[in-house]
C-alpha cells in the first residue's frame, strides 16, 4: 500500500501486506516516523487508520518535549 502523508515531519502510515484491496483487508497498519536521535522508526500493531492517525502526533509531541533544552 502507499503511504499515507500527514503534516510535514509527522511521519507516514501504511500497510505491509500485498492485497489486492488494501483498504479492506484486516492486516494492521504501521507508522514510520523519526525518533528524537534522528534515525528512522516503524511502528506497527494499528488496528485502524484511525489509530495510527492517532498515534503520530502523540509521538511528535512527546519526541519534541523530549528534546526541548532545559533553560
Amino acid at each position: 500500500m502507499k503511504p499515507i502523508s500527514l503534516g510535514r515531519g509527522m511521519g507516514s502510515l501504511f500497510k505491509t501486506c500485498d492485497c489486492s484491496r488494501p483498504t479492506r483487508c484486516q492486516h494492521e497498519y504501521t507508522i514510520r516516523y523519526r525518533s528524537a536521535a534522528g534515525r528512522q522508526t516503524e511502528e506497527g500493531g494499528y488496528v485502524t487508520q484511525d489509530d495510527a492517525k492517532d498515534a503520530l502526533p502523540k509521538i511528535y509531541l512527546a519526541k519534541k518535549t523530549k528534546a526541548a533544552p532545559a533553560a
